[in-house]
């Protein structure tokens, strides 16, 4: 009996140091995540792919999708820029790479102003409104019901203001703090995610 008492003290001191190790590396992973995107948001690079990065330093590259063309029900197709799947869902993020003050009041068109001149340029959400429903009929073909998808806008650059704030339209700077916040509702299990990814594929 003394040595089962024995084993069963030294076997939760072995649970207890595993936990231990867990948090730790849990904590640690946590700091080199966050330091992989701060050194990435300092740096002046933000081109094509510097959203592509961003995300990788938060989210595995198996759950990103680069330059998606995705078949719509009318035969044509659609193009995504990055789709991310993961527990909150598919975000299909629409990326804009030039600075200004941006009017994004008017539905079809929106413009940006800056050292350039004031451009117009087609709302995004629009244009990421195709791609979205391309990800609604693949899901459904695949009897995958329920799947949050969110249209996501994010303008790489900085010094970049809107006139309207929206919660799906961010900047680089704010782009990972706004998907983790969605995600800690965890509307997907690991396997729902899995078979997303793998429909939209």
């Amino acid at each position: 009996m003394e040595k089962l008492a024995e084993f069963l003290l030294g076997l939760t001191y072995v649970c207890l140091a595993l936990v231990v190790l867990t948090i730790i590396a849990l904590w640690i992973n946590s700091k080199r995540v966050k330091a992989n995107a701060s050194k990435l948001l300092s740096s002046n690079e933000r081109g094509a792919d510097f959203v592509y990065r961003l995300l990788r330093t938060s989210f595995p590259a198996s759950k990103i999708l680069r330059q998606a063309i995705l078949p719509l029900d009318n035969g044509q197709r659609a193009m995504a820029d990055l789709i991310l799947v993961d527990n909150g869902g598919v975000f299909v993020i629409r990326v804009k790479n030039f600075p200004g003050k941006v009017d994004n009041s008017n539905r079809a068109t929106w413009t940006v102003e800056n050292s350039k001149g004031v451009g117009e340029f087609p709302n995004p959400f629009e244009q990421n409104r195709y791609a979205l429903s391309a990800i609604d009929g693949i899901l459904k073909r695949e009897k995958l019901y329920n799947v949050p998808k969110h249209n996501v806008v994010v303008f790489s650059q900085r010094r970049t203001a809107f006139k309207i704030r929206s919660e799906k339209l961010t900047t680089a700077d704010n782009l990972i703090e706004m998907l983790k916040d969605v995600n800690k509702n965890r509307f997907l299990t690991g396997k729902e995610v899995t078979a997303a990814l793998t429909a939209i594929k």
